[in-house]
């Protein structure tokens, strides 16, 4: 049985420095500091790699599980999904390929959700939206570890610095309205990377019934039985399924094993700290401030690319620029979004800007480290 690489400290790569969540964005950042924290942090392709061993998946037929003897093989398409054998993966191909076809994306949902596990920092930070998601802390130590928390990522692939993800959107919006020129190539060309602009228990994503993803049961008994056997019966685990906004069928399905001593640290002082030129932050530790974080983390680490995540825009994801750019303002505020709901993914962008980029926009095109 292998054994999980899980960080066990309670706080693990905990912000001493750096804008990551709640420096007030009216007053800049020091960007060597910024840089310093960020850089401390970073992740090595050799745990990107580790993580992408370690998170064994299921046939999306048969429910078989992965081992050292059976090798599961990813559609070559959308690389989402993994059947044991070709005929296996013809029984599904009625049921998989609409979703198939929606994404054009050329990094996949796997490869995004086994980037997120193995960077300990959004690992962390994941752990910290499930407690908050599912208000862990007031659920009974009895049921944590027999209970599945099934919480999704819905993420996009956009422009990876602030200035250029305006750029276009601002360039969009003239095109659509002010019949401007139109939009340059070299604003498509820009370096891309993933953002996580939601993140929700799965039975908040749809209008009625909430099933839990497929396969998703044997992925979640097959690490519970793990932490089991290494004596972490008190750990509770989160069920991860990672979607793009553009293609919310197609998801990717990963453990998260949560310490117990990260729930008591919630319990106990549910807050982000950290000093920045000599102030003390501190912020309510919600999904938001984590996605906020986890966001900020990717953009900076598109520079070096160890998670690689830095990618360019396929048509997919431009078009959802596109809706997004064409929306009203305001137009999804205060209003619930379903996956089945034609304008989920615009509408899940401009809620998620509204929320952090509106009253940060000046100082965000002044200091885009």
């Amino acid at each position: 049985m292998p054994t999980f690489p899980i960080p066990t400290d309670p706080l693990p790569n905990a912000p001493t420095e750096g804008p990551l969540s709640g420096i007030p964005w009216r007053a800049a950042p020091d960007a060597s500091k910024f840089r310093k924290f960020q850089n401390q942090h970073q992740t090595s392709k050799a745990d990107v790699r580790a993580s992408r061993d370690v998170v064994k998946g299921t046939c999306a037929k048969c429910m078989k599980a992965e081992d050292d003897e059976l090798k599961l093989k990813q559609c070559a398409k959308c690389q989402a999904v993994r059947y044991c054998s070709k005929e296996c993966q013809k029984a599904d191909w009625s049921a998989h390929k609409h979703a198939c076809k929606l994404d054009s994306s050329s990094i996949s949902v796997n490869k995004i959700g086994s980037a997120l596990l193995a960077s300990d920092f959004l690992n962390d930070k994941l752990q910290r939206c499930f407690i908050s998601a599912f208000k862990m802390t007031t659920i009974p130590r009895s049921r944590l570890s027999t209970e599945m928390f099934v919480g999704v990522a819905d993420v996009a692939i956009e422009p990876s610095t602030a200035t250029d993800f305006f750029n276009l959107t601002i360039a969009m919006r003239d095109q659509l309205t002010a019949d401007a020129e139109k939009v340059p190539q070299s604003l498509y060309d820009v370096p891309a990377t993933v953002q996580i602009h939601s993140f929700r228990a799965n039975a908040d994503r749809y209008r009625a019934s909430s099933p839990v993803p497929e396969g998703g049961i044997e992925v979640w008994k097959r690490m519970r039985t793990i932490l089991d056997e290494q004596g972490h019966r008190d750990w509770a685990v989160g069920l991860l399924a990672v979607a793009k906004t553009h293609a919310p069928k197609l998801v990717a399905l990963l453990p998260v094993p949560i310490p117990r001593a990260v729930l008591d640290h919630m319990r106990t002082k549910p807050t982000l700290e950290f000093s920045m030129s000599g102030q003390r932050i501190t912020r309510h530790a919600t999904v938001d401030t984590m996605l906020e974080a986890m966001n900020e983390h990717l953009k900076h680490d598109a520079k070096r690319n160890t998670l690689g995540l830095r990618t360019t825009m396929a048509a997919a994801d431009i078009q959802v620029l596109w809706d997004y750019a064409a929306r009203e303002p305001g137009q999804s505020k205060d209003k619930v979004y379903y996956m089945e709901d034609p304008d989920y993914a615009a509408a899940l962008m401009q809620q998620w800007y509204g929320r952090e980029f509106a009253p940060k926009l000046s100082m965000v095109l002044r200091n885009d480290l």
